[in-house]
């Protein structure tokens, strides 16, 4: 019988599964400041260290398959983060100024060239690029359905969870968009604190 006390060893990453990840990983960072239309595989090649031979091997649609897996791994950050929020605070407003706090952070430290990594590419998506529009979209979905969640656990009712979740995710994205243009957190600060008033009044 194996010795209890043992420790479990983490499965091992293939050295492929470590390429595609630096990949994707470069590439959100890189997307997230210069977006999709401003970025060309060249640089995405550059930046990651990564072989032409081994992206195309990776991701055969090119372009629009990287960006497509790096919103992806945005959506599960950020997702992870949302929960992670309304875990540790007391209540809804809590963790809507956790939630805004991470990106207002993220967004004094690059000297606000990085407002959500979604935005500034589901911006330039279109008919041409259908597979990272539909990426962007199941994000946004993602998000507002863990909104919802919360906001039910929270004692919303179920009416009215699932459009303040919508208010609530859209408030902050704007609010990323005037604080980015504007170089400062006050429009995230605005959003936050009367997003906490409303679900002040908002239970039953």
């Amino acid at each position: 019988m194996e010795n209890a006390a043992q420790p479990t060893q983490a499965p091992k990453t293939s050295k492929g599964e470590a390429t595609k990840a630096r990949l994707v990983a470069s590439a959100l960072s890189t997307f997230h400041t210069q977006g999709y239309r401003g970025t060309g595989v060249n640089q995405l090649l550059s930046e990651s260290g990564v072989p032409r031979g081994s992206l195309y091997f990776h991701f055969p649609g090119g372009k629009e398959e990287i960006a497509s897996a790096a919103i992806a791994e945005a959506r599960d950050q950020i997702g992870a983060g949302i929960d992670l929020a309304f875990a540790m605070a007391p209540d809804i407003g809590g963790a809507l100024h956790l939630i805004v706090d991470g990106f207002a952070g993220v967004l004094e430290q690059s000297d606000f060239a990085r407002g959500c990594p979604v935005t500034t590419v589901a911006l330039e998506a279109d008919r041409d690029t259908p597979l990272l529009s539909e990426t962007c979209a199941g994000t946004y979905a993602d998000w507002r359905q863990r909104l919802t969640t919360h906001l039910l656990t929270a004692g919303i009712a179920p009416a009215r969870a699932p459009r303040l979740a919508t208010f609530a995710l859209s408030a902050i994205e704007g609010a990323l968009i005037l604080a980015r243009a504007e170089r400062s957190r006050a429009p995230l600060d605005d959003a936050v604190a009367e997003l906490e008033l409303l679900f002040q009044t908002s239970k039953p």
